[in-house]
């Protein structure tokens, strides 16, 4: 995800919290997030327990943030309408499971009873119920009363002997999980059975669950049910907070710039989740007058995005049919599918838009992307190597919300002073001096531009000062720059105070390997620039030896470390601190080169 923000917002400083500690730490993680100084915030995780009807502690998390002023981006889902849901209906027989539940009957008609829904699992594919709920209120929001009925769930065979069921029930959690692989050679016909455990529940208005199949062989297996498919909205939980705007995923492919038959938007993924779930009970769990039916998604990102390691490959050796792609991908680089690609993409969008206008409000950024966006009408499939459409209709959808974000047209002109098209040229004729260029963009004054200079991990140090004189491009030379890692820090100044400010590096090579210490003469640490000659500069293993003025040698301070193009290594002050004062030789080298500098000890 982190690749993918890079990819957009290449200056952006990027962090990350693990969303895997449960509920309360994924919640803290946001929170921690906000407080690390993140601008923009983006998840694609999400836990069954989630509430369907009540925004649960990650929602709370969310809006928390978000009324901090952080926009906060989730990806919707990749369950598509994969859900049944219905009343509790009391069929009046007694429960598989238990004898003394009572038995939800899956027909809907009046005229007969159906207790056991037929599902059929492929060999070797996975039926899984990722969340099964009923509306009541959950025990994990904080203040709120608990649930009150009780349902249990299982899958069971033609005999009715149980093959599945949840581990163990929550008091107070309307909440179930079930997961079922079939390890056998042929299809299986299985059932599922919905229960009401307790004598004195109630008979709930909906009972509901999202559900996935998986299957190795793909879109000809029949993992499914097999009856009584209603189908319907599959966001839930922190997707469904306020605050959040949850993003929809359309691969890159189906794009205008790759169909000539799309004008200017795209076509969803067919297992992109649909909204539409309501808001049923309030924070103490009492039960709303109105639900509240929030818009969910709210806009549709690219997804089927390259990347260096997740995904799945296309190309010559790829594992997708050039029929999902058209031919249009032919590197071997994997591409990630899925909600968890769309979402970081316009969450990165969402920081070029906070970048263009700061003050941005998050309601801002979002009206931005919606009132933008191009309508989608049609979800994709393929079905047996042809592309198939599902016309979901013109105008705001529970499938793609307001559109496929663009760029292009979210982004605003810069106000104010911004810094852009910064760039950096090494003189490539053995003068060792670097032309660095940059724009100002915006009408705002500046009264004068502040090129720095800094070498490897010392300090900025001041190269030249200048009035703008009306010009909006700037190139300034820095000569006499030695090998090493160099960056360059351009500010716009306004009455001494700073407008803008950017960066922009660059390494100096030599024909040979270059090391050089600092700071020379040294008291306590010591550190060595190292910067491979031009023709090596993958990163080498290197080992570092000091000897004294007699050619002895005094100490080993790293005998095996790994480093890049150009690095800074620092010796520490134990190794340091043992030398007496004097000359002192840094031998850094490896089997295929040996670099050598002069630094002295004073105390």
């Amino acid at each position: 995800m982190l690749q993918l923000i890079h990819d957009i917002a290449p200056g952006a400083r990027l962090g990350f919290h693990t969303a895997f500690d449960g509920l309360a730490g994924f919640a803290q993680g946001i929170r921690e997030l906000a407080d690390a100084g993140c601008t923009v915030i983006v998840d694609d995780v999400g836990y069954g327990q989630e509430p369907f009807y009540q925004d649960g502690p990650v929602a709370n998390a969310v809006d928390e943030v978000v009324a901090q002023g952080i926009p906060y981006f989730s990806s919707a889902g990749n369950d598509a309408d994969n859900s049944y849901e219905a009343p509790f209906r009391n069929s009046g027989e007694p429960g598989v499971i238990n004898s003394s539940s009572v038995a939800h009957d899956f027909d809907p008609s009046t005229t007969s009873t159906d207790i056991r829904q037929e599902i059929t699992v492929s060999s070797g594919g996975t039926f899984q119920i990722f969340s099964f709920q009923w509306t009541d209120p959950s025990v994990l929001v904080e203040g709120s009363s608990v649930a009150n009925t009780n349902f249990d769930i299982a899958l069971v065979d033609e005999s009715d002997n149980i093959v599945a069921q949840p581990a163990n029930d929550i008091d107070g959690l309307p909440f179930e999980f079930l997961e079922y692989t079939n390890n056998g050679s042929s299809a299986e016909t299985l059932f599922l059975v919905i229960e009401r455990a307790d004598e004195e529940g109630t008979d709930t208005d909906r009972l509901k669950y999202v559900y996935s199949t998986v299957d190795p062989q793909g879109a000809e297996a029949v993992t499914q049910l097999e009856e009584f498919k209603t189908g319907g909205p599959t966001i839930f939980g922190h997707q469904m907070a306020e605050g959040a705007m949850a993003v929809a995923a359309a691969p890159f492919f189906s794009t205008a710039p790759f169909r000539s038959d799309i004008d200017s938007s795209a076509f969803l993924q067919s297992f992109s989740s649909k909204g539409g779930i309501p808001i049923l009970f309030d924070q103490n769990g009492s039960r709303l007058s109105s639900p509240i039916q929030r818009q969910k998604p709210e806009v549709t990102g690219t997804d089927a995005v390259d990347n260096t390691f997740f995904g799945s490959f296309q190309g010559e050796n790829g594992d997708i049919p050039d029929s999902a792609l058209g031919g249009i991908d032919p590197d071997s680089d994997p591409n990630f599918a899925g909600t968890s690609a769309a979402a970081p993409n316009v969450a990165a969008i969402a920081a070029l838009i906070r970048q263009a206008r700061q003050g941005l409000s998050p309601e801002s950024v979002y009206d931005r992307l919606e009132s933008t966006a191009v309508d989608i009408q049609a979800r994709r499939a393929i079905e047996s190597g042809e592309l198939v459409l599902d016309q979901i209709g013109a105008g705001v959808d529970p499938w793609s919300g307001h559109g496929f974000v663009r760029a292009d047209r979210a982004v605003p002109t810069p106000t104010g002073v911004q810094i852009a098209d910064t760039g950096v040229e090494v003189s490539s004729s053995g003068s060792r001096s670097a032309e660095v260029a940059w724009q100002k963009v915006g009408g705002e004054r500046v009264d004068e531009f502040l090129l720095e200079k800094q070498y490897f991990e010392g300090a900025f140090v001041e190269q030249e000062r200048f009035s703008p004189d009306g010009n909006t491009e700037f190139v300034r030379t820095v000569e006499n720059l030695p090998v090493g890692e160099h960056t360059f820090r351009i500010s716009a100044l306004r009455n001494d105070s700073t407008l803008a400010t950017t960066r922009v590096g660059t390494v100096v090579r030599a024909e040979e390997a270059n090391v050089s210490a600092y700071p020379n003469p040294f008291r306590e640490n010591v550190n060595l620039s190292v910067t491979l000659p031009e023709t090596q500069s993958d990163g080498v293993t290197v080992r570092v030896d000091v000897y004294d003025i007699l050619g002895r040698r005094v100490a080993t301070p790293i005998s095996s470390r790994e480093i890049g193009d150009s690095q800074s290594l620092s010796l520490g002050s134990s190794v340091t601190q043992s030398l007496g004062s004097g000359v002192y030789f840094f031998r850094v080298w490896n089997e295929d080169f040996t670099a050598t500098t002069k630094a002295v000890r004073v105390r």
